[in-house]
């Protein structure tokens, strides 16, 4: 009798252990399913990152502005000191010539050159325009373009010329080089009475609009200019 207690004491002990034991793991199973659904996706934590120091970026030199080369001073020291030989001509000069009560009256220089020739696309030019007047009517359009050197003038010349041939039939050109070192009219036939002229004096380049018959009173104008440059 009293083994038989002690056994069922056990027994019943070890019963009671057991039915524990089911309940917590039951327990926390439900636990788990409860945070996470099902077919929820498990998103593993990243292994931690090494921090990595920030080294400042040296700033890059600022580039020192380069000096400007000798061309480009020659250009703008030519540019400063620019001085047209057409500026010097005098009323008294004009009046010997035979114009009398007339005078030179500087005008736009910009616009087409004898109203058919672009030259806006020419750089390092200086240029200026008159208008030979009495006030009321403009009897002469006179251009004086200035270059660096000789040979930019020359560049220049040859230019005028290619342009002013790209309108024929109806615009001939004719280099005579009668005036200067070198020159050429243009004769355009939708305005026969009327010369156009461009004459090349070292490092300039003057041009002429003017009826034909005042050519010899122009003529002597010209020259005076050519010896002016």
């Amino acid at each position: 009798m009293q083994k038989a207690t002690i056994f069922t004491i056990f027994f019943s002990i070890l019963v009671v252990t057991l039915v524990a034991q089911l309940l917590v793991n039951d327990h926390l199973r439900s636990g788990w399913t409860s945070v996470i659904p099902p077919g929820a996706e498990v998103i593993p934590v990243a292994p931690a990152v090494p921090v990595i120091p920030v080294i400042p970026a040296v700033p890059t030199p600022t580039a020192t502005p380069s000096a400007p080369t000798s061309e480009t001073s020659e250009v703008s020291n030519f540019l400063s000191q620019r001085s047209y030989a057409i500026e010097k001509i005098t009323t008294e000069q004009l009046t010997a010539f035979g114009f009398e009560s007339m005078r030179l009256e500087q005008t736009s220089a910009d616009g087409l050159l004898f109203q058919l020739i672009d030259v806006s696309d020419v750089v390092n030019l200086s240029k200026v325009r008159y208008n030979l007047t009495d006030g009321k009517s403009v009897y002469g359009v006179i251009s004086e373009f200035l270059l660096a050197d000789d040979g930019k003038a020359t560049g220049f010349y040859e230019s005028l010329k290619q342009k002013g041939s790209a309108f024929l039939p109806e615009v001939k050109l004719n280099e005579t080089n009668v005036f200067a070192s070198r020159s050429f009219y243009l004769n355009d036939t939708k305005r026969i009475g009327t010369a156009f002229l461009a004459v090349l004096v070292k490092n300039r380049v003057f041009t002429f609009s003017y009826p034909k018959a005042s050519h010899e009173f122009f003529k002597k104008l010209i020259n005076l200019l050519a010896k002016q440059a």
